[in-house]
């Protein structure tokens, strides 16, 4: 991350970092009630019906730094452009939600002469990712070194045209001459494109090519890429056959083609042990794609509360793509469902 965000993107993961902090040990927790507590310059993002809040002049802390940078202060201020002013409905419903985050994480805000302000991100509607296939000729790698290449520009600007940031492409080995011979007919990976274009000579993986990934002339056989962001080498013997049944009749072109997954091929792939590429701790587990699910598992210890038994409980089962999941709770069973749904 760099030290002065440069995009809403880069933004957004500071504050939902910070916000981490609320639930984090006691020292986080002790910095993000002080920061939320003292300060009345505020970034909100809102995702979907949540809005999460963190201080404009303090968000170095999220990225390890003890005191505010003014630069960064300026910048942020400057690149949002946005604010939020007083008297608005949208000024009122972001300080009645500033209000009750602060009483969620128990923080009683400081009295201040002048009212708080906001700018407000407003985060798109988070979308199911689209599944597609292609041809390749073995596993994915790290994904700050690799690409999904393709073997012309005009077959990299169809793809780019087709998928949107956060789509998922599923690697089937060829039967190529030349791809890996431990998967040759088999599903190999998959990768989370990004999808910004780049050029294969200019990320190093020229440099890191094997003989055979060269034509006869010398030309490298894929120089056009769009760049991605997550990606998993499967683990499970699973054959091209099985996955898409008609694959062999598409007659598609390695590093040239994707083709979209029907629901029950996905399905079939989403049960599959994989492994994913370029993390810290890597593990394998089934395919999943849960960074991006809105319910997910918060970083740190989860802080207690007392429930009052026997006043509400709901069970609500959620079925999608990603499998079943079973969500178990008490009070306001109804705004919970409604929000659910």
């Amino acid at each position: 991350m760099p030290k002065t965000p440069e995009t809403f993107e880069q933004i957004t993961q500071i504050v939902e970092a910070f916000c981490a902090y609320g639930s984090g040990d006691a020292e986080e927790k002790e910095l993000h009630r002080k920061k939320i507590k003292n300060t009345k310059k505020f970034i909100a993002v809102k995702r979907d019906n949540m809005i999460m809040f963190a201080p404009v002049g303090f968000i170095d802390c999220a990225l390890g730094e003890a005191e505010p940078a003014t630069k960064n202060q300026q910048t942020i201020e400057s690149q949002m452009s946005l604010e939020v002013r007083k008297p608005s409905d949208l000024y009122d419903e972001l300080d009645t939600e500033y209000l009750a985050y602060c009483d969620e994480h128990e923080i009683t805000p400081s009295t201040h002469p002048d009212d708080r302000r906001y700018w407000l991100i407003n985060e798109p509607t988070k979308r199911e990712p689209a599944f597609y296939w292609t041809k390749v000729w073995g596993q994915p790698g790290d994904p700050s070194e690799e690409a999904l290449l393709f073997n012309a520009k005009s077959y990299r600007d169809r793809a780019q045209s087709l998928l949107h940031s956060g789509d998922i492409v599923v690697y089937l080995t060829s039967d190529a001459t030349h791809a890996d011979p431990a998967f040759k007919g088999r599903v190999a990976g998959a990768v989370e494109v990004v999808g910004n274009p780049v050029v294969a000579k200019d990320m190093g993986i020229i440099d890191r090519a094997l003989p055979e990934h060269f034509r006869e002339d010398g030309s490298f056989r894929w120089p056009y890429g769009l760049t991605i962001g997550r990606s998993w080498r499967v683990l499970d013997t699973e054959s091209n056959d099985n996955l898409i049944k008609d694959h062999a009749t598409k007659k598609l072109q390695g590093a040239a083609f994707i083709h979209p997954m029907r629901p029950e091929e996905v399905a079939r792939f989403l049960s599959l042990r994989v492994e994913e590429q370029g993390t810290d701790t890597t593990k394998q587990d089934v395919f999943r794609v849960s960074l991006k699910r809105p319910w997910r598992q918060k970083q740190g210890v989860r802080a207690s509360s007392e429930v009052n038994p026997g006043t509400d409980l709901y069970v609500a089962w959620i079925a999608d793509s990603h499998g079943m999941t079973v969500k178990i709770g008490s009070g306001k069973h109804q705004d919970r469902i409604a929000a659910l749904n």
